[in-house]
């Protein structure tokens, strides 16, 4: 979710960002949270994953209200089924959403990605059990500042090859990582900061044309 929000709030700042971000990375983000929900409540996920994951945070949950007296129904937390449509249930009556399908949208960093202009990378492997390789974003989807990364394998933030246990992937390991980062994200802010001096020496487009 960390990278999810992360995301969210680079496309809602557009070039403001700039000014305190000089690059970011976003490692198997779930930026459309609608998918990733589904996922969450089918198969071997929502047996094991999902059910300690939203067991555990309930119970987190009904010690913030009581801590804080904060104005949410402990009785309807408790009375949640285990599933992931459960979280919408985590948020202030006052964002009077009316539906979970419109609190996943609103809450989702996919339609804010083609308004990012920090140089981010988005790796996510294709085979992530929490968010499938058919829905990651394609490159129409994104703006010009973000680099796509999509191995074949590494799951959900694990990126391990060979029998279990596993064993990290080059290409996650630390200094392998860095290369991946310098290399898909200078290039393109070399390109961004061109343009931008371009722009700045032509100044601001004319409405009007002299005949």
């Amino acid at each position: 979710m960390g990278g999810n929000d992360l995301l969210k709030s680079l496309g809602q700042q557009g070039d403001a960002a700039l000014d305190v971000v000089h690059r970011a990375v976003a490692v198997s983000a779930p930026v459309d949270l609608q998918i990733a929900a589904h996922q969450l409540d089918h198969g071997c996920n929502k047996l094991i994953y999902t059910r300690n994951f939203l067991s555990a945070m309930k119970s987190k949950v009904l010690k913030k209200i009581a801590a804080h007296d904060l104005d949410l129904d402990s009785r309807a937390i408790r009375a949640t089924l285990l599933s992931a449509k459960s979280i919408v249930f985590t948020r202030p009556p006052s964002m009077a959403l009316k539906t979970q399908m419109t609190y996943w949208i609103r809450s989702s960093s996919r339609p804010w990605l083609r308004h990012i202009k920090v140089p981010t990378l988005l790796i996510n492997a294709r085979n992530d059990p929490f968010f499938p390789g058919h829905a990651l974003p394609k490159r129409g989807e994104v703006a010009e500042a973000v680099s796509l990364e999509y191995p074949a394998s590494g799951g959900h933030l694990g990126f391990v090859s060979g029998k279990f246990p596993g064993e990290i992937n080059d290409s996650s390991r630390g200094e392998g990582f860095g290369s991946m980062f310098s290399a898909s994200l200078s290039l393109r802010r070399e390109n961004l900061v061109d343009r931008r001096k371009r722009r700045a020496r032509l100044g601001p487009p004319r409405d009007d044309v002299d005949g």
